[in-house]
C-alpha cells in the first residue's frame, strides 16, 4: 500500500477516472487501482474523502467513487453521478450537450452496503436503533436536504451504545 501527497489531481465522476499531473506537468490518467482519495480544496480549506467502490466492503462488486461523509460503526457515503444529455434542436446542425449531476446516499453497516432511497428510510436502515434514530430525526427537524442531515444522524447513531 503506497501513499502519495502533494499530487495535483482531478476526479472525473463521469468516466470514474483519476487524472493527475506528472513532475513535468503532463496530465495523465491513473491505471493502477486506487483505493482512497483525500482531496484538499485550497480555496474553501475543506477536505473531501472518496473511496473506490471496489474497496468499500470485502465482497464488493460496486463500481465508481463514493464520497465518505461519516465513518464509524455505520458509515454514510454520497454517490455523485454525472450524466450527459445530447439534444439537437430542430433545424440545427449542431448538437447541444449538457451535464447533469445527481446524488444518492448509501449506508455501510455490519458489512452491508445499502442505498438509502429516502431520508425517511434511515430508521429502517439503522434498524437496531430504529426508535432512537426516528425520534432524533423528528426532534431535530431533519429533512435530508443536505449532507449535514445525514452526517448528524450517523454521528448520533454511532454514539449510541
Amino acid at each position: 500500500e503506497k501513499q502519495f501527497t502533494g499530487v495535483f489531481l482531478k476526479l472525473d465522476l463521469y468516466y470514474n477516472e483519476v487524472h493527475y499531473r506528472d513532475p513535468r506537468g503532463n496530465e495523465l490518467v491513473a491505471v493502477t487501482p486506487i483505493q482512497k482519495l483525500i482531496l484538499f480544496d485550497s480555496l474553501s480549506q475543506l477536505v473531501y474523502t472518496f473511496i473506490n467502490g471496489k474497496y468499500i466492503n470485502a465482497n464488493s462488486r460496486i463500481t465508481g467513487w463514493y464520497q465518505l461523509l461519516i465513518e464509524g460503526k455505520a458509515s454514510v457515503f454520497k454517490q455523485i453521478k454525472k450524466q450527459m444529455n445530447e439534444n439537437k434542436p430542430y433545424g440545427s446542425a449542431t448538437i447541444e450537450r449538457s451535464v447533469y449531476t445527481s446524488f444518492q446516499y448509501y449506508a455501510l453497516s455490519d458489512g452491508n452496503f445499502v442505498q438509502v432511497k429516502k431520508f425517511k428510510d434511515l430508521p429502517d436502515v439503522l434498524s437496531d436503533k430504529k426508535e432512537e434514530v426516528s425520534k432524533y430525526i423528528k426532534t431535530n427537524n431533519l429533512s435530508g436536504k443536505s449532507d449535514d442531515d445525514y452526517r448528524v444522524v450517523f454521528n448520533y447513531y454511532n454514539g449510541l451504545e
